[in-house]
């Protein structure tokens, strides 16, 4: 059997323009959703992120210690203009 990626799965690649894969990767991460999964009810409650309940500093003091994260989630961040356009940055009233 030979499986080889189609039309729908080369997002999947990280040589595809459009790539999403880092994104995917990213969020599937035990870093990025295991305080959603443990603390979204205390963040909630008390108002604090969860990731900073789970991982006891905000999520930029962890990427900078963790360079491999970092770097997914910096690929990750720059692949939302192929998910989401630019409608975010362009169709608010930024005044």
């Amino acid at each position: 059997m030979v499986f080889r990626n189609n039309k729908l799965s080369n997002c999947l690649c990280n040589d595809d323009p459009q790539s999403v894969r880092a994104m995917i990767l990213m969020h599937n991460s035990e870093a990025f959703s295991r305080p959603w999964f443990e603390q979204l009810e205390a963040g909630i409650r008390s108002g604090t992120s969860p990731f900073q309940l789970c991982r006891g500093k905000d999520l930029f003091d962890y990427l900078d210690q963790q360079p491999e994260f970092d770097q997914n989630f910096s690929k990750a961040m720059d692949s939302v203009e192929f998910l989401a356009g630019d409608g975010f940055a362009t169709d608010m009233d930024w005044s």
